[in-house]
């Protein structure tokens, strides 16, 4: 394992979760509230009676509602509702997913760390005396300060293998690198702060690891997995999760921090309390401001709101989508290509079904 300064642990992290907040704080500009929802859709039926097309439009709603609409239109609400129920699966794998990274993590802290203490409490009744095992190699070793220790380094059978190091404050475990494992765990008042494990830094500057969680004050905050730092400059992350007391929050796989500014991810999904709020897949943001997006969903209550295609948010100001479906208690309720809203705030609506 590459020996790193404790000094700079979190600086990929401290990135990384700049990041993420930037991106959480654009969702909702992107996203329309539920009950901005409920006034834009009184607005567009009174824009669309205002123009002598409410019939139209009340008879497009209806033909979602009893599902008698063109085939375009079926597979639009089709692949909707597929890419609602596609968002609740991966809800409740990402409960799961939480629950079982942060009990395993959290459990191999604890007895890491127990095991730890105990050497400490064995060296502190021998006056932190080197303990040699039967074959009379050295097993263990502190170094002191002021008579107190400040390192453990413990030895394979060989007694010159470095198998483990532990950095001491006040008498616990602050750091603990365990070379073998290739993992690195850091402690605060005996507290879970920091799990690490895979770590490799190239020769080229490029510094990977399978797995990393990051504790607030014992409680889980912010985990990724086969994350890798370009030597280029940006990043990329198979998956991530963000947690809020103790629950995952934000979901996100396929992240890419682009050198330029940007980023992008396969999937992002936001939580709130355990049901899906907000998701979307094959999401960019461009180093210009602007942004586009695959396929987009929010929801209220854990109910499906708008679902949109070919989502684009231009960097002049103002939006345009392929498709749009809007629902109405979970239901279909209309459906419009070619949505586009102007910098100005007003909207280009074509006609619904």
């Amino acid at each position: 394992m590459t020996n790193i300064n404790s000094s700079h642990i979190f600086d990929d992290f401290i990135a990384r979760r700049a990041s993420i907040g930037q991106q959480q704080a654009e969702t909702p500009q992107e996203t329309e509230k539920p009950e901005e929802n409920k006034k834009i859709n009184k607005a567009l039926i009174g824009a669309a009676a205002a123009a002598g097309l409410a019939a139209i439009a009340f008879a497009g709603i209806s033909m979602l509602r009893k599902g008698k609409m063109p085939e375009e239109v079926q597979k639009a609400v089709q692949s909707a509702e597929e890419f609602v129920q596609k968002a609740n699966r991966t809800a409740e794998d990402v409960k799961k997913m939480g629950d079982d990274i942060v009990s395993t993590t959290v459990e191999k802290m604890k007895k890491t760390f127990d095991e730890v203490i105990s050497f400490i409490d064995n060296g502190s009744k021998n006056g932190y005396r080197d303990v040699v095992g039967e074959n009379g190699k050295l097993l263990r070793k502190f170094e002191l300060e002021n008579g107190k220790p400040k390192k453990l380094i413990e030895y394979g059978e060989d007694g010159s293998t470095i198998i483990r190091k532990t950095e001491i404050d006040s008498l616990q475990p602050s750091r603990i690198e365990d070379i073998t494992g290739n993992t690195d765990m850091d402690f605060e008042d005996g507290k879970p702060s920091y799990y690490r494990e895979g770590f490799e830094e190239l020769a080229d500057g490029v510094r990977k690891h399978a797995k990393s969680l990051v504790f607030t004050e014992g409680n889980p905050d912010f985990y990724q997995e086969g994350y890798e730092k370009l030597a280029g400059g940006g990043s990329k992350c198979a998956k991530r999760i963000n947690f809020t007391e103790g629950k995952p929050n934000v979901y996100q796989e396929g992240y890419e921090q682009l050198a330029s500014g940007g980023w992008k991810y396969a999937k992002n999904l936001v939580l709130s309390e355990g049901k899906p709020d907000y998701y979307q897949e094959g999401y960019e943001k461009l180093a210009g401001g602007g942004s586009k997006c695959a396929k987009r969903i929010n929801f209220t209550e854990g109910k499906p709101n708008v679902y949109q295609e070919g989502y684009e948010k231009l960097a002049g100001g103002g939006s345009k989508c392929a498709k749009r479906i809007n629902f109405i208690e979970g239901k279909p309720d209309y459906y419009q290509e070619g949505f586009e809203e102007l910098a100005d705030g007003s909207r280009k609506d074509s006609e619904r079904t």
